[in-house]
């Protein structure tokens, strides 16, 4: 049965994996960065996938690890919209905003 199911993925266009990936990513709301990366670990195929589809790193949240905000935005790049979750704890927050500084406008 997983060999019939991995054909089943193979098969499919990328543009269709990615649109999936979408959904599974934004669906998470602040937990899509998350999900993001988890997707992104699952296969070579997946990974190229993943790392191509800009719009799956958009997600940031205050209580993300610095070196998980930066790989973020590093794959998403400075022209994607961007959906952050603030939670106001001010350590979390100077973290976050120093984190971000490549992609605040000034």
């Amino acid at each position: 049965i997983i060999t019939q199911l991995s054909k089943g993925i193979n098969s499919m266009p990328e543009e269709i994996i990615a649109k999936i990936f979408k959904y599974a990513v934004w669906a998470e709301d602040e937990k899509g960065g998350r999900q993001a990366l988890w997707l992104s670990q699952v296969s070579r195929k997946l990974r190229i996938i993943a790392l191509e589809t800009r719009s799956l790193w958009t997600i940031l949240h205050t209580g993300d690890p610095p070196g998980r905000l930066q790989t973020s935005i590093a794959r998403a790049g400075s022209r994607e919209a961007y959906h952050a979750f603030l939670r106001f704890d001010t350590r979390l927050l100077t973290r976050f905003t120093f984190a971000c500084q490549p992609i605040i406008r000034r």
